[in-house]
């Protein structure tokens, strides 16, 4: 950096730093600029500087404990909001059932979005349309395409990570002109870019937080004189018809809470050789850094990556180019058509969306995957049609691979469960993939499968053997788990992963090294295990469904799963039991008309209700989970359970969850 006498300037002078979207900076890429930010304190302290940091988020529940995390300073918090905005309408849309009413299977929520989309567009309006996955965006955006016709088709595009710099600007310029009437996005417009004045935001399945909720939201409505829409479509899985059924909740509900970890092991080795290379680290540097910081300068100086020290320089040049501020890989591929590049892909999604034979689909276009070169990391793709679909067959494998780092026993009902948080490998491979066309699906095999390995922090839970969880049981309680840990926790579906086997079951954060997410749960686990039994318990279907149980990529694809065996698991019942009631129940009564299966169903679920009703004792009708309810003296809370005589709250103003006595609870007064 001598050669560089601005930046000196800069440094010497530097007087503030404002860190604007706050909420952000969580997960990997919060851990990634958390060390940025000490490196620049670092270096700032070096010319005699001490900056303060100046931040901003209004979606956030915790954002002082987050800012002292990503800056590593004191912060106070200041409440206010200048921001302007016109009015703002909201529609929460229920696709209509299809098939069995008692399946509580829903049309599929992505072709919805894009009709309701393409009608706004049709009508002359302008706006985004979010979806959750890459994948998900480029199919969505064909069906718009496909709706608007070749006159509009062309003023629609997607928007997603792994597109080129230049292409993304060029379709942000389009946006703010108005040549663009829409676009098709991940999360990636979400924050922290002016897309211009639009007027409908149509968001294709609950985003995974309340907070992105609300970004997204905020894409529109920037017009004081103009009212804005937008349209929340709800797909079948467990978060979205949560919300749909409780939109009370929803909109009264508190920002969660957001996780990061700076001193992910992963994240931090690349940091403190890019602090060795731009300055030689001192001892008392090491301050500034996570605690773990000095033991992995030490491990880096004997694997030659440092000098050997104190004070301790980077052994060679261009550390800062293995730094990916967007995740914890330092291997992106190249996608490279016959053409031209057309962007990057990193592991995990490399192996998952770009095995050979894949149909991968770039900006409303498709490419076969004709090979993976993994001693040049480019990704070949041949044009092709976009009439099929491939999914990859997955195979995953998960174990400890260190020593634990902390244990507790968790009481649920009458059972003791072990949970146990600690250092997780997961192996994944993909050994082949499905292609389906028109209803039809044809399966193929990979000649060399292709194998990731994931060195997270995870948790898992060893269940006693006297419940009798076999494979179908435990499958429903991890799944039904995985449900609930959105709902209290800052993360998407996609954030973590999940296995179980043997009386065991594992959850952990889908990324190198963690992310925080593991260790929150581990310490939540009653609060996550009760909501998980709210989802199945109030979950109209029988046999499991998307809305309590299903979870989208599962390896087995949603089979083997045992809603009574689940809910019986977590309640601390034996399986056996719990199964021989209900062949009992199945089997009782007469044979006539009123015996059909889906009327025994809603009998079985009435004397279910009955029975729930007797053991949590009587509380008054209008006290219901996910609703509102006034608190003697703490206003407005949403009720997330319910136990016999108290109710789990959480304030609306924030704060944490806890027990009340229901007596001290009445119905909202009206506003």
């Amino acid at each position: 950096m001598s050669s560089w006498p601005l930046i000196h300037r800069l440094l010497a002078n530097l007087g503030i730093v404002v860190i604007d979207e706050l909420h952000s900076y969580r997960g990997v890429f919060g851990a990634h600029v958390a060390l940025v930010l000490r490196r620049l304190r670092r270096l700032a302290a070096g010319y005699g500087a001490r900056p303060a940091f100046v931040a901003a988020s209004a979606t956030i529940a915790n954002p002082v404990e987050l800012a002292e995390q990503v800056v590593g300073a004191p912060f106070v918090e200041v409440h206010g909001d200048t921001a302007g905005s016109g009015p703002r309408r909201f529609l929460f849309w229920r696709p209509p059932l299809r098939g069995d009413q008692s399946a509580n299977v829903h049309e599929n929520v992505f072709l919805e979005a894009a009709t309701i989309f393409a009608e706004a567009l049709l009508a002359g309006y302008s706006g985004i349309l979010f979806g959750r996955a890459r994948v998900s965006v480029e199919r969505m955006l064909l069906d718009v395409q496909r709706l608007l016709g070749p006159q509009l088709a062309g003023r629609v595009s997607a928007y997603k990570s792994g597109y080129r710099a230049d292409e993304r600007a060029q379709i942000e310029a389009g946006l703010r002109s108005g040549q663009l009437r829409g676009v098709v996005s991940t999360n990636a417009l979400e924050l922290g870019i002016d897309v211009g004045a639009l007027d409908v935001a149509v968001i294709a399945g609950y985003p995974g937080s309340t907070m992105s909720f609300w970004q997204q939201a905020g894409r529109v409505g920037r017009r004081a004189e103009r009212e804005a829409v937008v349209v929340l479509v709800a797909g079948d899985d467990a978060l979205d018809q949560f919300h749909i059924q409780h939109p009370q909740a929803f909109f009264g509900r508190a920002m969660e809470q957001a996780a990061v970890d700076p001193s992910n092991a992963s994240i931090l080795v690349g940091h403190l050789v890019c602090a060795a290379a731009e300055r030689a680290l001192e001892p008392d540097d090491l301050a500034l850094f996570p605690t773990n910081a000095a033991r992995l300068v030490e491990r880096l100086a004997d694997a030659g990556e440092l000098s050997q020290g104190p004070p301790w320089r980077a052994a060679a040049r261009g550390a800062h180019s293995e730094v990916s501020l967007r995740g914890t890989s330092r291997d992106p591929y190249t996608l490279q058509t016959e053409r031209a590049r057309i962007g990057t892909i990193e592991p995990p999604y490399l192996q998952r969306e770009c095995y050979p034979g894949a149909l991968y689909l770039h900006n409303g276009r498709g490419y076969r995957v004709a090979s993976l070169d993994a001693t040049t990391r480019v990704v070949r793709l041949v044009e092709e049609s976009v009439d099929t679909r491939t999914s990859p067959i997955v195979e995953i494998a998960v174990a400890p691979r260190e020593e634990s780092v902390a244990t507790r026993e968790i009481a649920v009902g009458e059972a003791r469960f072990v949970a146990t948080v600690g250092p997780l490998r997961v192996r994944e491979i993909v050994a082949g993939y499905r292609e389906s066309y028109r209803g039809q699906s044809v399966t193929s095999q990979l000649d060399e499968p292709l194998e990731s390995v994931l060195d997270t922090i995870g948790l898992w839970l060893d269940l006693p053997e006297n419940l009798e969880a076999d494979e179908p049981s435990l499958h429903a309680l991890e799944h039904a788990l995985v449900n609930a840990v959105p709902l209290a926790l800052l993360c998407d579906r996609r954030d973590i992963g999940s296995s179980s086997s043997a009386n065991r079951l594992y959850v952990y954060d889908f990324a190198e090294g963690g992310i925080g997410l593991a260790e929150k749960a581990y310490h939540v686990l009653e609060t996550l295990l009760a909501r998980a039994a709210t989802l199945l318990r109030e979950c109209p279907c029988t046999e499991g469904c998307p809305s309590c149980m299903h979870l989208p990529g599962c390896p087995q694809g949603n089979n083997s799963l045992d809603k009574v065996g689940g809910m019986a698991l977590l309640e601390g019942h034996g399986v056996g039991g719990a199964r021989v009631v209900e062949r009992v129940l199945r089997r009782g009564g007469s044979t006539s008309p009123d015996d059909r299966p889906v009327t025994r169903r809603r009998r079985l679920r009435a004397v279910a209700d009955a029975d729930l009703r007797e053991r949590y004792g009587a509380r008054p009708k209008w006290l219901e989970v996910g609703g509102l309810a006034q608190a003697a003296h703490e206003g407005l809370v949403v009720v997330w359970s319910i136990g016999r005589g108290v109710a789990e709250v959480q304030p609306l103003t924030g704060g944490e969850a806890h027990w009340v006595k229901i007596i001290e609870l009445s119905p909202p007064r009206p506003t």
